[in-house]
Order: structure tokens, then C-alpha cells, then sequence
């Protein structure tokens, strides 16, 4: 997660998924680890905004009737010329008593010299990582938000290569899992033979051969991304009724993806 990412169409669907999950299963508090980055980077990320700004009335409206209220809360947000997440922790967006983590990332740059300095990389990110655990703690659904979604790679692969900032590692989800939390994870959809929902079954066979089932929301608007839900089972009708409610208002938009 960026701040230049604030109210874009990607905002907009990941924020209106979170609200219905919410709406559907409201007694549980939420939390959202925002795996933000503040490293810069020259491309056009964070610029659609479209949806908000296009001057036909019709082709705004596809969008705001999904959810009015969050549409024009965003829009709002979108005016202003400093964007920043925490815009997005006011309660105006998600409810209130929702948890935020929203320390930067260790970004890391230039070339490893020496192995031992590899040890020192992870164990910052596992610092970083211990802390957003923490701040979860009374959560029972977390959001994962990396700019490319998760790693699937083994723990003793990974360690041998730098930390990525762009991902949230599958031992990371893991570790929420493994405490009884649910997981709704950002997942980037990059390109591949077969298309979009290729990718998103591939994703769930991998979380299916660790053993958790799992579900997706393919949201097709702006870059490919997907929303992987990854319930506890005592909440796993919830979230899936919560999911096929926000499919079907966002139809236009979304689409549900199972194995």
C-alpha cells in the first residue's frame, strides 16, 4: 500500500469488500495491516481515479450505486492534493472500532555483500511483521494489503533473498491464521496464459495443498487484482454470505471465484 493509492478504483472495491464483510458479520472486529511502503516509484500507480472524475453522470453511477456513501466519501478524500492512509482511519470508510497497523515497511535496497547481512534484513521484517501481530491481537479478520499481493515460497528459500516490500509472505498470513483470525488478502493478478481467473484458481490450489479453504472476489476494475478470503471455520459462512452479497450488488464490477 502507497499513500498515492488512497480513494483510487482499487480503494473503492477493497473498501466496499470490507464493508460488506462487516455488515454481514458485525459483532467481529476487523483489522487491516497496510503493509505500506514509502519507498517512490515512477509509474502511474494510484492515478485511476476515473470512476470519480469521469464527466458522464451514467458512467459514475455504475459505480456509486454499489455503495453511495463510501463513493462519496472517497471522492471527497480524492480532493485533496496529499493523499494519506490515514484518511482512511476516521471511521468514515471502515467501522470504527476497526484496527489499523500502519508502520512502514523496512525497504531495502542495493546489493547483499555478505550472507549475514540477509539474517539482518529478515530480522527486521520479522520485527515489523511481530508488530503488526500485535496490533491484530483483538482482531478476527485481517486484511492484508501488499502492492503485489502474497509469496507463496518456503520460509527457507525467501530467507536466502532480500525482503520484498511488495508482498505479504504466506508464513506471515500464516501466523493470523494460526491464531484463529480470518485473512482477506490483496492479491495482484499479473499476466498469464488462460487469463485472470487461471491465476486465481492457481492461488487457491496453493492455499488449498497448505489446508485452509479459500474463496476469491475477482474485482476487474483498474490493474487485475483479486481478494482471497481465508476463514476460520466458525466464521466461514458468515464471510461467504458477506462475499456472494457484495458479488451480487457489484456485479458490474466482480466476480466470485471457487475451486
Amino acid at each position: 500500500m502507497r499513500h498515492p493509492y488512497v480513494g483510487d478504483v482499487g480503494d473503492f472495491g477493497k473498501y466496499g469488500l470490507l464493508r460488506a464483510l462487516h455488515q454481514e458479520n458485525g459483532s467481529q472486529r476487523l483489522g487491516v495491516v497496510w503493509y505500506l511502503t514509502d519507498a517512490e516509484e515512477h509509474n502511474k500507480d494510484g492515478k485511476h481515479d476515473g470512476y470519480l472524475t469521469t464527466a458522464s453522470e451514467k458512467r459514475r453511477a455504475i459505480y456509486r450505486d454499489c455503495d453511495p456513501e463510501l463513493y462519496d466519501v472517497l471522492r471527497a478524500v480524492r480532493k485533496h492534493r496529499q493523499l494519506n492512509i490515514e484518511m482512511m482511519e476516521n471511521g468514515n470508510v471502515l467501522h470504527q472500532s476497526t484496527a489499523f497497523f500502519g508502520t512502514s515497511l523496512p525497504v531495502f535496497r542495493g546489493r547483499v555483500r555478505e550472507q549475514r547481512e540477509y539474517k539482518t534484513r529478515w530480522e527486521q521484517r520479522e520485527k515489523w511483521h511481530s508488530a503488526a501481530v500485535h496490533s491484530m491481537k483483538n482482531s478476527a479478520c485481517v486484511f492484508t494489503d501488499p502492492d503485489n499481493g502474497i509469496l507463496f515460497a518456503s520460509r527457507d528459500s525467501v530467507e536466502r533473498r532480500k525482503p520484498s516490500h511488495k508482498h505479504a509472505y504466506w508464513h506471515e498470513i500464516a501466523g493470523y491464521l494460526s491464531l484463529g483470525m480470518s485473512v482477506v488478502a490483496y492479491h495482484h493478478l499479473g499476466r498469464q496464459r488462460g487469463g485472470h481467473s487461471a491465476l486465481i484458481k492457481e492461488c487457491l490450489r496453493k492455499i488449498g495443498y497448505l489446508g485452509f479453504d479459500a474463496w476469491a472476489v475477482h474485482y476487474r476494475r483498474g490493474t487485475g487484482r483479486a481478494f482471497v478470503v481465508i476463514p476460520e471455520k466458525s466464521s466461514a459462512k458468515q464471510l461467504l454470505n458477506g462475499t456472494r452479497q457484495f458479488v451480487a450488488v457489484w456485479k458490474e464490477h466482480a466476480g466470485l471465484v471457487t475451486l
